[in-house]
């Protein structure tokens, strides 16, 4: 019996690589991975000067067009998650409570979980500089008649915590972002606002993705139309409700774990029930993926919205600023990404 067991096992075996193998060679080559959302690798040349060996080069080429690879990753994701109760892709994907899902950069990066639980602190030094530098861009603004403020938006584990696995302790410790709020008062604390607004009913973030939905991105934008009411009046009233409809929008934590289409998610928009009749002229924002939602609430107070990538502009310069006529500039930043913050600006670079 053993060794008819080992005999079939072993036919299956072979049976399974053979048929991998001829779809392999006759299936035809996708260009993209849908996943990784980059270009598979080309099949290497034998070109001896090239830095990497030419079988390492093959590897990657195989295991980039591996018949099925998605599926497997799917699969085993799940099976995973089954055993262990909790799933982690390569370090950077958390399958938490409810099938949520949290972005976790490493578990030794200070970008992902250890920050929010205060793991790695930032330094009096650090702290100090991000103040400094928000008061330098601050002061110059009000010098040029331009309302400045900064935007922080809360990882998704500072705001539910409670989904997180339970292999997870959360630790009653101040996070980096806790810090800037306590040294930094004039600060809008982004956080503690969705920590008042959430229930049980209404997501602020998308389950299955890294980002806030339009309704937490609302929030955040109605908090900086509190603080400009003090020079624009005008811009009042302003209130969106939300409601779910058919979800199109591909969730990037899902997509990272195979597991896109394979769980329900639903779908937030906003709709506005009062509107303001005039808006601001001009906003200039510096910002990262978080503003894609909220675009639909920062549309109804400025006639102009002008974005600008971060990773591409960086803080911008006072020139772009006077040049571009800006009556409000923004700098946005998810939780992650504050560090931008902790760079050297001189006083006399905004002057």
């Amino acid at each position: 019996m053993k060794l008819r067991l080992k005999y079939l096992l072993t036919c299956l075996y072979i049976s399974f690589v053979a048929i991998h193998l001829l779809l392999f060679v006759f299936l035809k080559k996708q260009k993209i991975d849908s996943l990784q959302k980059r270009e598979k690798s080309n099949f290497p040349s034998l070109n001896l000067n090239q830095e990497t060996p030419f079988y390492p080069r093959l590897e990657t080429y195989i295991a980039d067009h591996f018949p099925g690879k998605n599926a497997y990753i799917r699969q085993s994701n799940i099976l995973f998650k089954g055993i262990l109760g909790a799933a982690n892709a390569k370090d950077q994907v958390l399958w938490g409570k409810k099938q949520w899902f949290f972005y976790n950069a490493s578990v030794n990066d200070e970008k992902g979980i250890n920050e929010a639980f205060g793991y790695r602190a930032l330094t009096p030094l650090e702290v100090t500089k991000v103040k400094h530098n928000i008061e330098t861009i601050q002061n110059w603004c009000k010098r040029h008649h331009i309302h400045f403020e900064v935007i922080i938006c809360p990882n998704k584990h500072s705001i539910y915590q409670e989904n997180l696995p339970s292999a997870y302790t959360i630790e009653k410790q101040k996070s980096q972002l806790d810090q800037l709020y306590n040294k930094i008062p004039f600060l809008a604390n982004i956080k503690r606002l969705l920590m008042n607004a959430k229930n049980k009913e209404t997501e602020l973030y998308y389950p299955q993705d890294t980002h806030w939905n339009k309704y937490g991105a609302y929030l955040a934008v109605a908090a900086l139309q509190e603080r400009l009411l003090k020079y624009h009046p005008y811009l009042q009233p302003f209130e969106a409700r939300p409601y779910f409809k058919k979800p199109n929008k591909q969730m990037d934590l899902a997509n990272m774990m195979g597991l896109n289409g394979f769980i329900k998610n639903r779908e937030l928009d906003l709709f506005f029930v009062k509107k303001p009749a005039k808006k601001i002229q001009h906003l200039m924002i510096v910002h990262d993926s978080f503003l894609t939602n909220m675009k639909p609430a920062l549309q109804k107070l400025f006639v102009k919205v002008s974005p600008k990538f971060i990773f591409s502009e960086g803080l911008l310069s006072p020139q772009i600023l006077l040049k571009e006529k800006v009556d409000v500039f923004v700098i946005e930043l998810v939780e992650r990404y504050k560090s931008a913050l902790i760079g050297d600006i001189h006083p006399d670079y905004y002057k």
